[in-house]
């Protein structure tokens, strides 16, 4: 029973310490603004954000004023921020002209506000390794007044900087514009897949243009063996290539595909001038079918005219005949009773 009230006891003091504590203000998002690169990296197998070594770079921090204590009354309170400040791991600290201890920066609760740290890399920073950073926000008790004092910290630790060298970067460089032209996928850090074994469909017609492809992605390939294992120099001279060969082979492809569309638009244009021209004879021939029935139609009427005339003119002889026989006997009765 002891030790269990002991264990409570313990417990509801560690939550009234809590409760009764500060909740200071935090730092909510960071963006490296203008990189260079943002991405997978197979040499560091994860993720970075590289820049060029000796470039600008602007950093923007995004801090949230949600401070709270309940020994303040109310217990949500303005901060006044006196510093911003990155810390990199090869001993340079960069800090904010937007806020500091003799100019502050007061912010309400639940306010949120960005501060931008600007600076320059230095060339002779390493890029073998990623780069660890941290970023301090800082605020003290007044805005006027002396002393002035900290009252409180807060912090934001990243380990992805990465710092790139010339042929690195142009390396990089050229791999993403084989990307965008369709000749390979990005690939990602957690597996490795060379380009000629994953690369997106497109339909070449052209065998010429088809081998130059396929060369293109064989060079893709060697040029992301190179670029993982850190010979930056040889993965820059394959892409290049490799880009090279993917636009001779796109150019090509363009032209023949071009000449395939105008023998298909000359076969249709054929065959459609074909088909009128055989519509047009059908029609003549209808025409002349039409004709002649017409012809036959008339001739029939003509014989059947010739036949009904003749059927009269036969029966007509035929009573003619009749009537002179009845004639000619009539009268040589009459001369017969005569004498």
């Amino acid at each position: 029973m002891k030790r269990t009230s002991l264990i409570v006891f313990l417990a509801a003091t560690l939550v009234s310490f809590y409760v009764s504590g500060p909740v200071n203000a935090y730092v909510s998002s960071v963006n490296f603004v203008g990189a260079f690169y943002r991405g997978s990296d197979t040499f560091y197998a994860a993720s970075v954000v590289a820049y060029k070594a000796g470039a600008n770079v602007t950093l923007a921090v995004n801090v949230v004023n949600d401070y709270y204590n309940y020994s303040l009354s109310p217990p949500y309170s303005p901060v006044n921020i006196s510093a911003v400040i990155v810390g990199f791991d090869w001993g340079r600290n960069y800090t904010s002209t937007e806020a500091s201890e003799s100019n502050p920066v007061q912010m309400q609760p639940w306010q949120s506000r960005v501060f931008t740290i600007t600076l320059n890399l230095p060339t002779n920073v390493t890029n073998l390794v990623t780069h660890r950073y941290t970023i301090y926000v800082e605020h003290i008790d007044r805005l006027t007044g002396t002393p002035k004092r900290i009252v409180g910290t807060w912090t934001w630790t990243g380990s992805d900087f990465a710092v790139y060298s010339a042929e690195q970067a142009d390396a990089q460089d050229l791999y993403q514009q084989l990307v965008n032209i369709g000749l390979v996928t990005p690939t990602y850090y957690y597996y490795y897949t060379p380009p000629i074994m994953d690369f997106p469909y497109l339909p070449i017609v052209s065998s010429e243009a088809r081998m130059l492809w396929t060369k293109a992605r064989t060079d893709a390939s060697v040029g992301s063996t190179y670029y993982a294992r850190g010979d930056f120099a040889n993965a820059k001279a394959r892409y290049q290539t490799a880009y090279n060969m993917a636009n001779q082979s796109l150019a090509i492809e363009a032209t023949k595909s071009t000449s395939l569309e105008d023998a298909f638009r000359n076969l249709i244009s054929s065959t459609s001038q074909a088909m009128n021209t055989t519509a047009e004879s059908s029609e003549t021939f209808s025409d002349a079918l039409m004709k002649m029935a017409e012809s036959s139609a008339t001739q029939a009427q003509a014989f059947l005219i010739l036949s009904v005339g003749l059927s009269i003119g036969v029966i007509m002889v035929g009573l003619g005949a009749l009537l002179y026989g009845l004639a000619k006997r009539k009268i040589a009765q009459t001369a017969a009773s005569e004498k």
